[in-house]
């Protein structure tokens, strides 16, 4: 079963972490995006996502700083995984 959601990136907190590569520590600027499930004001298409598919928040970490941009919306496709 697959299910599409819309969410919107609302905040974006860039960090300093210790990463492990190739079996060693290093420090990292991590960025930390959360984002939300849009909501039925707006406009239509995120209305028909708002009324048929999961809510909610999604904190997501990365070490690339181009994956999320503030404010710009997302699908996230729910599949199974066997």
């Amino acid at each position: 079963m697959k299910t599409r959601c819309k969410f919107k990136c609302l905040s974006i907190t860039r960090r300093k972490q210790s990463v492990y590569k190739d079996g060693r520590s290093e420090v990292k600027e991590v960025n930390d995006a959360e984002l939300f499930a849009v909501g039925a004001e707006d406009g239509p298409e995120n209305k028909a996502f708002f009324e048929s598919t999961p809510g909610g928040m999604l904190h997501v970490s990365t070490i690339r700083a181009d994956v999320f941009e503030l404010g710009k919306s997302y699908y996230l496709d729910i599949t199974d995984a066997d």
